[in-house]
C-alpha cells in the first residue's frame, strides 16, 4: 500500500533504528542479545532488507517528522550493517535526496564492529559523511575476551584494521564499549586504550543478563525479556559475564578520576558525564535509560516491521508494519 498521497506527520520528532540486516552478524559475542532474534522469522533466508523496503522506510520517515524539523538521522544498526554491502546504502542514499523536504538535512551513522571495513567503506563513508560507532571492548585480551568470531577467534585485530580505515580515509568515529565482568575490573586500562587509538567519545554500557528466568525474566518463544512485575526482586541470578552494581559504580568513578586527571574534559566526551551534567541543569535526558518514559526510538527489522524497542523485538511488543501502515 502507498501512504504517499496522505502522509502522517508527527507532533513531535521521532528516531528509528534500523536493523536492515536484522540479527545477521559475522561475529559471535558472548553477551549479544540480537543473534536470536532468528527465531521471530523461522522460514526467513534472507534478513537483507529489500530495494521496496528501504524506499517506504526512508519516504515515511522523513514524511512524518514535524514540518519544522531541520535535519534527521539514519541510525544503521544489526547485526552488523555492513553485510549489506555498499550498495544498499548507496540506494538509502538516493531515496533520501528523492524526498528530503527542501533545506532539510540528513545524517546517516553506522553502528558496526568494525572488521568488515576496507578501502571502498573508507572511502564510500567519507565521501557520503558518514558517521561510523566502532565497538571494542578495550586492549586485545580484554576485547577477545567475549568478542569472537564464528569460529571461537577473537575478532581484535579486524577491528583494529577497521579503525585504521576510518583514520586513513577521515571518517569520523566514536567507540562503544559494552561493560562487562571481564573488562569491568580495568577501568583506568581501557579508559587510556580507547584515547590512545583515537576515540574523542565513548559510550559505555553496562551488561546485565539473567540467567534464572523464574526469578527475573519471562520467556517468549525461547528469547528473554524483563519482567516489570519481578523487577525488584532482590534473589536474581546473572550470567557469569554480568557487571554488578557496584563495579559498575566503581568502573564508572575510575573513568571519572581518570578523565579529569588526565584534564581531558572538553577534549574527550564520556556519554554517561554528559548525560548526568545535561540533567542536573534540567535539560532532558537524550538517553532512553535515564529519560522519564521510553518508546523515543522505536526499532524497525529487514522486512519493515515496527517495534517499541529494540531491547523488546518481539510479536508482543510488534507496533505494525510499514508496508501494511503508515509510520
Amino acid at each position: 500500500m502507498n501512504f504517499s498521497q496522505n502522509p502522517v506527520v508527527s507532533k513531535t520528532p521521532f528516531n528509528i533504528i534500523t536493523k536492515p540486516i536484522g540479527p545477521i552478524c559475522n561475529i559471535d559475542c558472548a553477551y549479544c542479545f540480537y543473534l536470536e532474534k532468528t527465531k521471530l522469522y523461522p522460514r526467513t533466508k534472507s534478513f537483507k532488507m529489500n530495494e521496496d523496503v528501504l524506499e517506504q522506510y526512508v519516504r515515511q520517515y522523513i514524511e512524518g517528522q514535524p514540518e519544522d524539523t531541520p535535519e534527521i538521522s539514519f541510525g544503521w544498526q544489526g547485526g552488523e550493517p555492513t553485510l549489506m554491502g555498499i550498495p544498499f546504502f548507496k540506494s538509502a542514499l538516493q531515496f533520501q535526496k528523492k524526498y528530503k523536504r527542501p533545506g532539510m538535512k540528513i545524517q546517516n551513522s553506522v553502528q558496526s564492529n568494525g572488521t568488515l571495513l576496507n578501502d571502498d567503506w573508507g572511502t564510500f563513508f567519507h565521501d557520503n559523511h558518514f558517521f561510523l560507532g566502532i565497538s571494542i571492548d578495550g586492549p586485545e585480551a580484554i576485547h577477545d575476551h567475549f568478542r569472537n568470531d564464528k569460529k571461537g577467534r577473537g575478532t581484535f585485530q579486524q577491528v583494529m584494521r577497521g579503525i585504521e580505515i576510518c583514520q586513513k580515509y577521515n571518517v569520523e568515529f566514536n567507540t562503544l564499549t559494552v561493560v562487562q565482568s571481564h573488562n569491568g575490573e580495568h577501568p583506568v586500562q581501557i579508559y587510556d586504550f580507547l584515547k590512545k587509538i583515537g576515540s574523542t567519545f565513548f559510550q559505555f554500557i553496562p551488561i546485565v543478563v539473567h540467567s534464572d528466568n523464574r526469578v527475573m525474566d519471562k520467556q517468549l518463544d525461547g528469547m528473554i525479556f524483563a519482567s516489570e512485575e519481578n523487577a525488584l526482586e532482590s534473589n536474581i541470578s546473572v550470567s557469569e559475564y554480568s557487571i554488578g552494581p557496584e563495579q559498575w559504580g566503581h568502573f564508572l568513578n575510575k573513568v571519572f578520576d581518570r578523565w579529569l586527571g588526565k584534564e581531558d574534559v572538553g577534549k574527550i566526551f564520556v556519554r554517561d558525564f554528559d548525560l548526568m551534567l545535561s540533567m542536573v541543569m534540567g535539560l532532558p535526558s537524550s538517553l532512553c535509560v535515564n529519560a522519564k518514559t521510553c518508546g523515543r526510538e522505536v526499532a524497525i527489522e529487514h522486512n519493515g516491521d515496527l517495534y517499541s524497542c529494540d531491547h523488546y523485538v518481539h510479536n508482543d511488543y510488534k507496533l505494525g508494519n510499514i508496508t501494511q501502515q503508515s509510520l
